[in-house]
Parts: C-alpha cells; sequence; structure tokens
C-alpha cells in the first residue's frame, strides 16, 4: 500500500489557457501542478478557486483540529455546557472534512 497523499498537491493553479479536451462542457478550466507544470483536472470555472485552495484548506483544518485538541485538555469544568457543546461539534465537523479529504468518504 503507498503512503503517498491521496489528497490534492500543495501548488495547484488555476489554467484558462489550457487546450480542453474534446467533450468537455464550455466554462470549465484545467487545474495544474505550478511544480511540474502538470494538468491534475479539470473544473467548472465557478469551483476553480475552491478546489485550487484544498490543500490550504486542509492543512488549515489539520491546525484548527490540533488547537481544539489542546483547548479540549486547557478547558475549565465551570463552562457552560453550551460552550463545551460548540467544542464538541466543531471538532467533530474540522475531522469529518479532514476525513473526506484525505479519503473522499
Amino acid at each position: 500500500m503507498s503512503n503517498e497523499a491521496k489528497h490534492t498537491p500543495n501548488d495547484l493553479q488555476v489554467a484558462d489557457w489550457t487546450e480542453m479536451p474534446a467533450g468537455l462542457p464550455d466554462g470549465w478550466v484545467a487545474i495544474h501542478s505550478e511544480k511540474d507544470g502538470g494538468c491534475v483536472g479539470y473544473c467548472r470555472a465557478d469551483v476553480a478557486p475552491i478546489f485550487a485552495a484544498a490543500p490550504a484548506l486542509l492543512a488549515a483544518c489539520e491546525e484548527a483540529a490540533q488547537i481544539i485538541k489542546t483547548a479540549r485538555q486547557y478547558y475549565p469544568t465551570s463552562i457552560r455546557n453550551a460552550d463545551t457543546f460548540a467544542l464538541e461539534n466543531t471538532c467533530a465537523t474540522v475531522g469529518a472534512a479532514i476525513a473526506k479529504a484525505k479519503t473522499g468518504a
């Protein structure tokens, strides 16, 4: 089994100058790796910025997950239940986003 990341590389850019394959609808753009210039995929132009930002968004979620784990350790028991509930919901949401980004599930 490979240890390579299943998520997108960290050096993506939207490139609308690429010759598009036949059969793709109008309004689609190519996503390229800045590192090697290779095309990693195609998507609609309206979602291309999110696709290209996906590696940075994943990194932000992973950092947030670490901060939440630290907050759990120092969260005083005197804090209201609603605040504890909000922290746990945030932790679950961030964890689910990370899992989906890494596994697609």
